[in-house]
């Protein structure tokens, strides 16, 4: 249920104002007598029903409000009365404000808990705390992370505990929970795809290029992201509703940190993630990334153009993919913007492997010539079902090279474009696991500048080494150094 904006529990007439915005068809909304329900120690609230009138009959709905929160559905179910759905709300709310003994608390927990009540931000602050294994003190870091977040609820320690049962299992074996900040060495809640995102008290002092704070939402259920100005925004509705976009940050991602460059982005599967900005040298603007993506369309329809019938239907480096597969892909990925993409990936119930294929079949032509058509008509597009323009023109040169290299065709990408993608597969997983694939090797290019990581060295083009990176076996052999094994180990594993 979502919470509404109460500290204690709802009049009938703030009950009726919650329900009749969330009722579907507010004309037909009529109270529901429930004495448990209104007089309930926990959760306590009011409950309303509504009819539904479709095409096939009528359907009854509810709404029910409490201090714990508020929501509705629908009760065509078998056996899902009104009374059932109460029964399960209080039930809910009796098991979230359960007493919680020390019995059920492991190490972990007790000692976050102690932290939290002592305001502390992180364990390690907590004098003369007794010595605990690596492993219990950051999965200790990570429910002291949680149980922050949620202090502005009112609510014990104890209480948001009882409020999330996952924070009383035991932690996974091997899982990694928090990793330091990159701004100020606090816990932040670990990622491997955000290396460099910063923790909660960084993140909420997030500015633009004047200094002015600014925060940001997704746009709406599909992602996006929108940066406001913090000292502009006012109550969600009513005559006081104001909200000033930050259409800098907005635009471009870029923010500060205490003057510090931070990048402002949507997360995967929604939120908003703050980063520390790389410190990348040479960077390059969005234009001139999709500059080299366009460039590097042409080159590759270039190359296309000579190719026979046999040749388009001879295997990729992709997988089971043929070369004119491949081109209806890239033409796909160049048509496809967020909305579409999201609604296609739901559409194949998250099974990445069936969306592809179902975009390809759309754009594969009913000839070789046909197909090539229509990768010419969006060499210049600038569409893409995200923001990362650096990953879509690392899509152009995989793919690129996936046709080329069994083809012998000799072309490579522009070293710029190539050290821009390098350097964008090195610093995160993203379409390919890249950035897991030289965990514990470092990367030197020899016809360019690009070189990252740590360990033992492994050598070669730009392009190979990105190639090796979305995991393309056949160019390992063009690779040297002492880490090359260890790279072949991870492709295998």
């Amino acid at each position: 249920m979502k919470r509404p904006d109460l500290s204690s529990p709802p009049t009938y007439e703030e009950a009726l104002r919650l329900a009749r915005d969330q009722a579907r068809d507010p004309g037909t909304l009529i109270p529901y007598p429930h004495p448990g329900l209104e007089n309930a120690c926990y959760g306590r609230g009011f409950a309303f029903l509504e009819t539904l009138r479709t095409d096939s009959g009528d359907t009854d709905a509810y709404v029910l409000v409490s201090a714990a929160g508020y929501g509705s559905g629908l009760l065509s179910e078998a056996g899902h009365t009104i009374d059932t759905v109460i029964a399960e709300h209080l039930a809910q709310a009796e098991h979230a404000n359960r007493d919680i003994p020390d019995s059920e608390l492991a190490m972990a927990q007790r000692v976050a808990l102690r932290a939290y009540d002592a305001g502390l931000t992180r364990i390690g602050d907590m004098p003369g705390r007794k010595v605990i294994d690596a492993e219990t003190a950051d999965y200790a870091e990570y429910i002291l992370l949680i149980l922050r977040r949620n202090r502005d609820q009112g609510d014990t320690g104890r209480n948001i505990l009882a409020h999330n049962d996952s924070l009383l299992k035991d932690p996974t074996p091997g899982r990694r929970y928090t990793q330091p900040c990159p701004r100020c060495e606090r816990p932040a809640t670990y990622s491997e795809r955000y290396p460099r995102a910063v923790c909660d008290h960084c993140g909420s002092r997030t500015t633009d290029q004047a200094g002015r704070r600014v925060t940001g939402y997704n746009v709406d259920m599909s992602g996006g992201m929108i940066a406001y100005y913090a000292d502009a925004i006012g109550p969600s509705d009513g005559p006081d509703s104001r909200y000033e976009e930050c259409v800098e940050v907005t635009r471009t991602g870029e923010c500060f940190i205490d003057g510090h460059p931070a990048t402002m982005q949507e997360a995967r599967f929604g939120g908003i993630v703050v980063e520390m900005a790389a410190q990348v040298p040479d960077t390059v603007s969005r234009e001139a990334l999709w500059a080299m993506t366009h460039a590097e369309r042409a080159a590759l329809a270039e190359d296309l153009a000579e190719l026979d019938d046999s040749r388009w239907a001879q295997q990729s480096l992709c997988g089971r993919w043929t070369v004119q597969e491949v081109v209806a892909h890239l033409t796909a990925a160049a048509s496809t913007g967020r909305l579409r993409w999201l609604v296609s990936v739901l559409g194949a119930r998250f099974d990445f492997d069936k969306h592809n294929d179902r975009r390809l079949a759309e754009h594969r032509g009913t000839s070789t010539a046909e197909t090539l058509e229509r990768f010419r008509a969006v060499r210049t597009s600038t569409t893409a079902p995200t923001g990362h323009t650096a990953a879509w023109l690392g899509e152009v040169l995989v793919h690129a090279q996936d046709i080329r290299q069994p083809l012998g065709i000799p072309r490579e990408p522009s070293i710029a474009a190539a050290t821009e993608v390098a350097r964008f597969f090195a610093g995160r997983n993203f379409t390919v696991p890249s950035r897991s694939m030289i965990k514990g090797i470092r990367l030197e290019a020899t016809d360019g500048p690009f070189s990252a990581g740590t360990g033992p060295v492994v050598s070669g083009t730009t392009i190979a080494l990105i190639m090796a990176m979305a995991g393309r076996t056949a160019y390992l052999d063009d690779l040297t150094g002492p880490g090359v094994p260890t790279l072949r180990a991870l492709q295998r594993a």
